[in-house]
């Protein structure tokens, strides 16, 4: 699969998991898909909120293009920290009215407030080998701004439309992809 021409892409800088690897991770993750047809995996960024993550699906969709979520390595070996809490989610919600149980075979867990999202996914691949994308590639969806990772915003909605600037570490690692399925992200709690 071309990951780096996609129109609309979400980046996500991937690390270890309350004690889980990426390779446990991802084992357990490829169960729920394989049990339930489809995964939730959790995010909490500022600049990849539910209804922002919502938006830039149901724009792809209207232009019949599939969104992909690419984890990537970070700029450096302390660049993610490893996420400590696993409170587990119970229910998830398109709206934030309307809330339903998350099927017994799946497991959401994270850090859980206001700002968390889980992104819906029925299709979930670690990259071998590693591809590598360029940053300078994309834009922040709606705002045209050069993609900027930090911690606090570790995922980002982007697009395809190139900054040709923006962070130094602009060329990362692709560990692995995902592609997003309706209701493409939900509230949790």
């Amino acid at each position: 699969m071309d990951l780096a021409n996609k129109k609309y892409t979400i980046i996500s800088v991937i690390g270890s998991h309350a004690g889980e690897g990426i390779s446990q991770i991802f084992s357990r993750k490829q169960k729920e898909l394989d049990n339930n047809g489809k995964t939730y995996w959790l995010l909490k960024s500022f600049r990849a909120k539910t209804s922002q993550i919502q938006e830039i699906c149901k724009q792809a969709a209207i232009e019949h293009e599939g969104v992909y979520c690419l984890f990537v390595g970070s700029s450096s070996k302390n660049g993610a920290r490893p996420t400590t809490q696993s409170m587990v989610v119970k229910y998830v919600s398109e709206d934030s009215n309307e809330w339903y149980a998350i099927p017994k075979s799946a497991t959401i867990t994270g850090k859980i407030d206001a700002q968390s999202t889980a992104i819906v996914l029925d299709e979930l691949h670690l990259a071998d080998p590693l591809p590598k994308i360029d940053l300078w590639n994309y834009s922040e969806f709606g705002t045209g701004s050069p993609l900027k990772l930090q911690l606090g915003a570790s995922t980002v909605c982007c697009d395809s439309t190139p900054s040709n600037t923006g962070m130094k570490s602009h060329v990362r690692d692709v560990v692995a992809w995902g592609k997003l399925v309706y209701p493409y992200a939900v509230y949790v709690k």
